[in-house]
């Protein structure tokens, strides 16, 4: 069935990946809504060990292999000035991605924010 894939940080960047990976959900997903998503990275990765921060550095080969494949479905990047996890705020934003920004959110926050669940409502209606 077609689906609507929504994920948060780096939970974003692994949707990705997945829909270039598996040509059947590329098929059946309607839409990604990533929020708080470091796509172009995020410096704070830096200071973080192990694989997951690695991937996260700006300029890190992965997220180069990752950005060589445009996303098979709509995205839509929902993003916050105040993002302390998403440094500079600008990388949440992929490039030819609708985007969305929620003003005065933290990184945590925007999850919680009453804009996010009819943001996620309307993509469900546009599928």
């Amino acid at each position: 069935r077609p689906f609507l894939l929504a994920a948060h940080s780096m939970g974003g960047l692994v949707a990705r990946r997945w829909l270039q990976l598996d040509a059947e959900a590329a098929r059946l997903a309607i839409g990604l809504v990533t929020v708080g998503t470091p796509h172009a990275g995020t410096r704070l990765a830096r200071f973080g060990p192990g694989l997951a921060a690695a991937q996260m550095r700006p300029g890190s080969s992965w997220l180069a292999e990752l950005g060589r494949h445009d996303p098979p479905c709509p995205v839509l990047c929902v993003w916050s000035d105040v993002d302390t996890f998403v440094v500079p705020a600008a990388s949440a934003v992929l490039p030819r991605a609708e985007s969305q920004a929620f003003a005065g959110r933290g990184h945590f926050g925007m999850l919680r924010d009453p804009r996010l669940a009819p943001v996620l409502a309307g993509r469900l209606t546009q599928g």
